[in-house]
């Protein structure tokens, strides 16, 4: 109630958080069943062609072991998701080709923002890893002062065993939110990776 009342959020978007937090709750419980129904509670508070889910409950139903069946469900709504971002990239490159300079910052921010969030969605899930770098990359040049963006772009680089780079780029995301603790735990996780692979 509180947030609403502060403008935090719609009504779909604070409820599709309690179900991600629920579901990631149940997850670490190994209750695997109630962590399903909840993320799909949290992906399905939104409308079949809407970009603004929660990525993370997709992405959560990747971290549970799940019947064929319901692999099968979860990759179709994978399919959807990333279809629609990449149908979003595609107009929001359209319309900066056609807006006047002075509009460009509203543009690059959403652009950077929508491939990010796709080379999230990818590296975390399946798809080509490629794709998801080649994303990144672009958000990062979008926006090279993003530390959520340059995360991103560490995991890429991890998800292909390229520890070296993976290294690099998280030191960045880490040199501009040293208080970060995600940031700072993925940090030490490439570092132990690059340390072993050598």
């Amino acid at each position: 109630a509180r947030q609403m009342n502060e403008g935090f959020g719609t009504h779909a978007q604070i409820l599709s958080y309690y179900h991600l937090y629920v579901a990631e709750e149940a997850r670490l419980a190994t209750e695997f069943e109630k962590a399903a129904e909840n993320y799909w509670l949290s992906i399905e508070l939104f409308p079949e062609k809407s970009i603004y889910l929660n990525v993370d409950a997709i992405i959560g139903l990747y971290k549970i072991p799940q019947s064929e069946k319901e692999k099968e469900k979860r990759r179709l709504k994978l399919a959807k998701i990333v279809f629609e971002f990449r149908n979003e990239i595609r107009d929001g490159e359209e319309l900066m080709k056609r807006s006047k300079p002075s509009d460009f910052a509203s543009f690059l921010d959403s652009l950077a923002n929508t491939c990010n969030t796709l080379a999230w969605v990818i590296v975390n899930t399946e798809g080509s890893k490629e794709e998801a770098l080649f994303l990144s990359r672009k958000a990062c040049s979008l926006s090279p002062e993003h530390a959520e963006y340059l995360d991103t772009l560490a995991y890429c680089y991890a998800a292909m065993d390229r520890y070296q780079d993976a290294v690099q780029q998280q030191r960045r995301a880490v040199e501009l939110k040293p208080h970060h603790p995600e940031l700072v735990k993925a940090l030490s996780r490439f570092e132990a990776k690059l340390r072993s692979s050598k």
